[in-house]
């Protein structure tokens, strides 16, 4: 569906029966939920385990293989347009300023160790946000703004727990830079 409203964005189920999908992100902000079952996902001949509930953020132009004997996967494709409608609207209600880490996201983070949660709740909550944009998108409704406004909270949720994770990361490694 490329309905009023969603700027080019696209949702699909991918299911995988020992299979296999390969993912090339060509939006700006490409992700990857892990709906349902277990495997692995190559890139840069790196391999990661994923199982139920994982998020990973594909880069732009970056191609990822997924395989599985039994998964079922949800991509959301977001270009630039959709993204800009959202930080737009973030301006005007004065919304988080996670939001502005965004460019910082989409163009520097990969799936270094997995998915992107470090907090099991946040992980949790974007799990119900993913189902209900994929059911939002399939229904073809003309009421964009929920899908939008769940983009919106998703992406908060992912600064929050990458900016944790580096500050974290950060934390740990200060005494080998102490003098």
């Amino acid at each position: 569906m490329k309905g009023a409203g969603l700027e080019g964005m696209d949702v699909r189920e991918i299911q995988l029966k020992e299979d296999e999908a390969v993912f090339k992100a060509k939006a700006f902000l490409s992700l990857v939920y892990v709906v349902k079952g277990k495997g692995s996902l190559t890139y840069d001949e790196r391999r990661i385990d994923f199982t139920e509930g994982k998020l990973f953020i594909i880069p732009q132009q970056e191609t990822y293989r997924f395989e599985s004997e039994n998964a079922i996967l949800t991509t959301i494709q977001c270009p630039m347009e959709f993204i800009d409608k959202i930080m737009m609207e973030a301006d005007r209600i004065e919304s988080c300023e996670n939001l502005y880490k965004l460019r910082y996201i989409s163009n520097n983070y990969h799936a270094r160790a997995g998915c992107v949660f470090r907090n099991k709740d946040d992980e949790k909550f974007a799990g119900t946000l993913i189902v209900q944009i994929a059911r939002e998108f399939r229904s073809k409704t003309e009421d964009y703004l929920i899908i939008r406004n769940c983009i919106s909270i998703l992406l908060n949720l992912i600064a929050r727990n990458i900016i944790k994770s580096e500050t974290s990361d950060l934390q740990e490694n200060r005494k080998a830079f102490s003098i």
